[in-house]
C-alpha cells in the first residue's frame, strides 16, 4: 500500500485534499490587494504561451551590464511543467515532458509589459524531446581576473548546464559548463569571490548523490559530489554565503532536508553539518530558500505536494521555517514550538512550500505553493490518470469522469478565498503578517515562486500552470 501511495502520491494528495475544499463556505469575489500591479500578461504573450505554455517564473534576478547605466530584471522559465511532472509519475511518453525554457527581461520603455525574448532554447537545441527543459537559475558575478560581469544562468535538463552573458543581450549568450548527469543546476550563490553551483539529481532511480561545483570565470572544479557522504541526499537545492561560510541545504525525501556548511574562512576545514532531519521533522523534505535576515540565515522547507511521505500521520503536514545564528544555534521561526508562536505553514495546512524569501526595505517577505490550487489540475489528465492507475493496478478502481469537472465548470474552485498564492511579511523574522492569500486575485496563481528588491519595488514571480506565469510589482 506505501509503494502505491508513495508512486502516485500527487494524485492522492488531491482526493485527500477534497475533504477539506468541500466543506469550504460561501465563494468570495477576490481582487488584487492596493498597490500591486501587473507588469505581464500571463505567459508573457498569448502566441508564445499557447505554444510553450510558460507556467514557471523558476528564477528571477536584477542585472545591470558594466557598461550600462540601468539594469533590468530577467526571468528563467519552466515550460509545461505540469505535463512534464505528470509524465515522470506515470511513465507517460516525452511528448508529454516540458517544453523548451527561454529567459526574458523587462522592457517597460517600450510598454508597461513588455518582456523580450533574450535566450530561446527552440534556438539552440532541436526536439522534441528537447534536452534542456527549465532556467533554474540566475545570478550576476564579477569574474575576478578580468573584473568583466556576466550574468550566469544554470538549466534543468538531460544534461544541466551553465551559460552566461555580459549584457544579457541575445546573441550573446555562451555556454561554459555541462553536467553529465540528468539534473538541474538549482542554486548559484557568491562566497569568497567564487560562484558555486548547486546541483540535484531528484528525478533519478537509483539515486545519485547531489553536488556542489565552483567557478572562478575561468575554470569549473568540484567541491562536493558525493551527497555529504549520503546519497540519499540527491540533491543540493540551495547554497547561501553566511557568516564567513557557504551553506548548502539539500533534499532528502528519506530522512527530511539537511544543511551543511563548508568553505570555511580558512579553507581547509571539511563540511559540517548543521540541520538533520528536516529541522521539525523529516516531512520537510527539501529547502526552499536561504537568506540572511538581521544577522541570521533563514532556511524554508517544502513538502511535496503537501503529502507526509515519511509516516502518513499524518497525511497531510504544512511547511516550516528554521534560522540559524552566526553559532550556527538553530530556532524554529514557523513551525511547531516556534519562538514567536507561528505554527506550521503559518497556521494554514495547504501551504506546502515556503517557496521563497526576500528581504524588502527592512521586512522579510516569504512566497508560498498552496497545493489547494492543485484540485483543479486533476480534471485535465484524468482521463489518462484513469487509465493508467486501471492499467497498473490491473482493476477498473477509477472509472467515469472526472469528480472535479461539475466544480470547475461552475467556477467554484476560482472563486475560493483560500486558494492561490499566498505571500507573509516580518519586521523581525519572528511575527508575521499575512499580504495576500488569493493569488493576487487569481487562485490559479498557486505559488509565488521568486521574489526580487530592487531600490522601492519589490518584483513577484507567481507560478500558473493554465493562464501562464505572471509577474507583479509592489512599491513602497
Amino acid at each position: 500500500m506505501r509503494e502505491i501511495l508513495v508512486r502516485f502520491g500527487p494524485f492522492l494528495v488531491v482526493l485527500a485534499n477534497c475533504a477539506f475544499f468541500l466543506g469550504c463556505g460561501a465563494p468570495v469575489p477576490l481582487d488584487a490587494p492596493a498597490g500591486f500591479t501587473a507588469i505581464s500578461e500571463a505567459g508573457f504573450e498569448l502566441a508564445d504561451n499557447a505554444a510553450d505554455r510558460n507556467d514557471y517564473p523558476w528564477e528571477m534576478t536584477y542585472f545591470k551590464p558594466d557598461d550600462r547605466e540601468a539594469g533590468q530584471i530577467y526571468v528563467g522559465t519552466g515550460n509545461a511543467v505540469m505535463d512534464g511532472i505528470m509524465g515522470r509519475i506515470f511513465g507517460w511518453p516525452t511528448d508529454s515532458f516540458w517544453r523548451p525554457p527561454e529567459i526574458r527581461r523587462y522592457q517597460p520603455d517600450e510598454g508597461p509589459q513588455s518582456w523580450e525574448r533574450v535566450l530561446d532554447w527552440r534556438d539552440v537545441e532541436t526536439g522534441p524531446p528537447w534536452q534542456t527543459t527549465g532556467v533554474r537559475a540566475l545570478l550576476p558575478y564579477r569574474v575576478p581576473s578580468t573584473g568583466q560581469t556576466y550574468l550566469y544562468a544554470g538549466t534543468f535538463g538531460v544534461q544541466p548546464s551553465l551559460w552566461r552573458s555580459r549584457t544579457g543581450d541575445p546573441g550573446t549568450w555562451e555556454l561554459v559548463w555541462s553536467n553529465p548527469t540528468e539534473g538541474s543546476i538549482r542554486s548559484l550563490a557568491i562566497h569568497n569571490d567564487v560562484l558555486y553551483i548547486a546541483v540535484t539529481h531528484e528525478y533519478l532511480d537509483p539515486q545519485v548523490p547531489g553536488e556542489i561545483y565552483a567557478t572562478d570565470g575561468q575554470t569549473v572544479w568540484p567541491v562536493m559530489t558525493d551527497g555529504f557522504g549520503k546519497p540519499d541526499n540527491d540533491g543540493v537545492f540551495y547554497l547561501a554565503s553566511f557568516n564567513g561560510w557557504l551553506y548548502a541545504g539539500t533534499i532528502n525525501r528519506n530522512q527530511g532536508y539537511e544543511v551543511w556548511k563548508l568553505a570555511g574562512p580558512d579553507g581547509q576545514a571539511s563540511p559540517v553539518q548543521i540541520v538533520a532531519n528536516g529541522g521539525t521533522s523529516g516531512a520537510q523534505q527539501a529547502v526552499g530558500e536561504m537568506r540572511v535576515f538581521k544577522d541570521c540565515l533563514y532556511v524554508t522547507s517544502i513538502i511535496f505536494l503537501n503529502l507526509n511521505y515519511g509516516s502518513f500521520s499524518p497525511l497531510l503536514r504544512a511547511a516550516d521555517m528554521v534560522r540559524i545564528d552566526d553559532q550556527d544555534r538553530v530556532e524554529v521561526v514557523v513551525g511547531p514550538e516556534s519562538v514567536g508562536g507561528t505554527p506550521s505553514g503559518f497556521g494554514y495546512l495547504h501551504n506546502a512550500y515556503l517557496w521563497c524569501l526576500e528581504e524588502h526595505r527592512g521586512k522579510l517577505y516569504c512566497g508560498t505553493w498552496n497545493a489547494a490550487s492543485f484540485v483543479p489540475v486533476t480534471d485535465r489528465y484524468w482521463a489518462r490518470i484513469q487509465a493508467t492507475l486501471n492499467e497498473r493496478v490491473g482493476l477498473p478502481l477509477f472509472f467515469g469522469p472526472s469528480p472535479f469537472s461539475g466544480l470547475l465548470e461552475s467556477g467554484y474552485f476560482d472563486q475560493w478565498t483560500n486558494n492561490g498564492a499566498r505571500l507573509y511579511a516580518s519586521d523581525d523574522g519572528v511575527h508575521w503578517d499575512e499580504v495576500f492569500k488569493d493569488g493576487l486575485g487569481n487562485p490559479r496563481n498557486f505559488g509565488v515562486r521568486n521574489m526580487v528588491s530592487v531600490g522601492d519595488t519589490l518584483y513577484l514571480g507567481l507560478a500558473n500552470i493554465d493562464d501562464g506565469l505572471q509577474v507583479w510589482t509592489v512599491a513602497e
